[in-house]
């Protein structure tokens, strides 16, 4: 090769070299050309998280990649700035599907997806089951079930101690219609004259679980009589014990928050106005705790109250009182007021409008109006709650994952025809709620709106899901069901 032709090769790759570094600069640093948009455009990319791991993950029907083994997380990169239809799969549950938005230079997050089972077995646990009441710590149930004499008829009612772990049942309290002896069951029974309840019809009002889950108080009515039942589910058998004195009382007694050997005994003023006794369990009271209330709640070893000036207050089991509120709720009507306490979170209700209570800065903060019902996510971070027909989730803290949130915003959630109902926190991000015959799930996620997804098929179900063993527990028709844990 000769002087000149040198020359000449090294300048055709020098232009070359000069051509193609820019643009492999430019297509390291993410950017390419959109051939059905507007020349060179930055790529953004996709970040997925899922629950199950290893799942299929396709874009636009084009099977991209599966979330990995350790963390389920998957990055998509070099995608240009446009809406895609995202849809993520694995055998034994339904799709996820959802369009999202990538922008130039961004990675756009999912990081919080659960797949939803295809299918949830479920096991009948008992029949002929009218209720159900789990106990605080979710080990224990107590069913109600109907009782049948030796031609079929239905003759009545008792109580089951069910244990959910073990599935293990034993009968606890019994009553009838029928002018027979009611407790089939050796029990020890304290204070229960004889042909009272046990040989006539009655009628179950009430039952209370102990905060320890160790005793129930039942109230009944036996010919337009209340009478008042302590069972101790610590013995065996049951030690059954009738509390005559809480005949005089006109409310539904509690349990002592720190002494299930003591109870707590309301009576209202003719204002309305509550006034909360400590008692045993004879009857002697030993203390005025609270005075002047329009509603109360019980938290741990205090009893939270708001008193006829809108005020909220404090008091320990000794009596002491101290203010917690610095502006008053409106209570120029002191009726219907409900104070619900979740753990430390206190809320208000009334004439179905919500306040929370902002204990940083010690004031009452409205979250909605025309509310049925609420439940707040195990992370304490954000509430749901609905109506007959739509549900909204209110946020008490900024969100700094996708999707953004401010703090204290709210989001409609969803809106049905049907009536909604029961709703309850699957994980942080997922709830579960029913519909008339159907149990569903749906995300909080509401890019591009949020998702539901069908899971069990029942007429008009008594719904609970015990976040113990994540196992829903359903009662439809008399039937009473145990689902797969999920």
């Amino acid at each position: 090769m000769n002087k000149k032709s040198k020359n000449a090769l090294f300048w055709i790759c020098l232009i070359l070299f000069l051509i193609a570094t820019p643009a492999i600069l430019f297509y390291c640093l993410g950017y390419r050309i959109d051939f059905l948009g507007e020349g060179i455009v930055k790529t953004g990319a996709l970040y997925l998280k899922t629950a199950p791991k290893q799942a299929q993950i396709s874009l636009d029907d084009k099977i991209k990649q599966k979330t990995d083994f350790f963390f389920g997380t998957a990055l998509i990169e070099n995608l240009l700035p446009q809406d895609y239809r995202i849809k993520i799969e694995k055998q034994g549950y339904q799709a996820w599907e959802k369009t999202l938005s990538i922008e130039e230079g961004q990675a756009t997050e999912a990081k919080n997806i659960t797949l939803v089972p295809e299918k949830l077995d479920l096991e009948v646990l008992n029949q002929n089951v009218v209720d159900f009441w789990f106990s605080p710590n979710n080990q224990k149930i107590i069913l109600k079930e109907k009782t049948f004499d030796e031609q079929g008829i239905e003759k009545g009612w008792n109580l089951k101690l069910f244990d959910a772990e073990n599935k293990i049942k034993a009968p606890i309290f019994e009553a009838s219609e029928r002018k027979e002896s009611l407790l089939s069951f050796p029990s020890e029974q304290e204070n229960i004259p004889s042909g009272s309840i046990f040989e006539q019809q009655s009628v179950l009002l009430n039952l209370e679980w102990s905060a320890n889950s160790k005793k129930i108080l039942l109230k009944t009515e036996l010919g337009g009589e209340k009478q008042h039942f302590l069972l101790d589910l610590e013995t065996m058998p049951v030690k059954i014990e009738m509390l005559e004195f809480l005949k005089d009382w006109e409310f539904i007694p509690f349990f002592h928050p720190d002494n299930d050997q003591k109870l707590i005994l309301e009576e209202k003023n003719e204002k309305g106005l509550i006034t909360l006794w400590e008692s045993n369990l004879k009857g002697e009271l030993s203390q005025k705790i609270i005075n002047g209330a329009v509603s109360f709640a019980v938290s741990d070893k205090n009893i939270i109250w708001l008193d006829q000036n809108g005020s909220l207050q404090k008091s320990n089991v000794q009596g002491q009182t101290q203010a917690m509120s610095l502006a008053p709720l409106n209570t120029e009507e002191i009726n219907d007021y409900e104070i619900i306490m979740l753990d430390s979170d206190i809320f208000v209700l009334r004439n179905k409008t919500l306040w929370f209570f902002d204990s940083a800065n010690r004031i009452f903060k409205t979250i909605g109006d025309n509310v049925n019902d609420f439940v707040v996510s195990p992370n304490k971070k954000k509430l749901c709650f609905w109506n007959d027909f739509q549900s909204e989730i209110f946020f008490f803290e900024q969100e700094t994952r996708q999707p953004l949130r401010k703090k204290e915003s709210k989001i409609l959630l969803i809106r049905f025809s049907q009536k909604i109902q029961d709703f309850f926190w699957w994980n942080d991000h997922y709830l579960i709620f029913k519909t008339q015959e159907t149990i569903k799930v749906i995300e909080i996620d509401d890019r591009n709106n949020a998702q539901t997804w069908d899971l069990i098929r029942l007429k008009d179900p008594k719904t609970y899901f015990n976040p113990k063993d994540r196992k829903l527990y359903l009662l439809s028709q008399g039937d009473f069901f145990s689902s797969s844990s999920f």
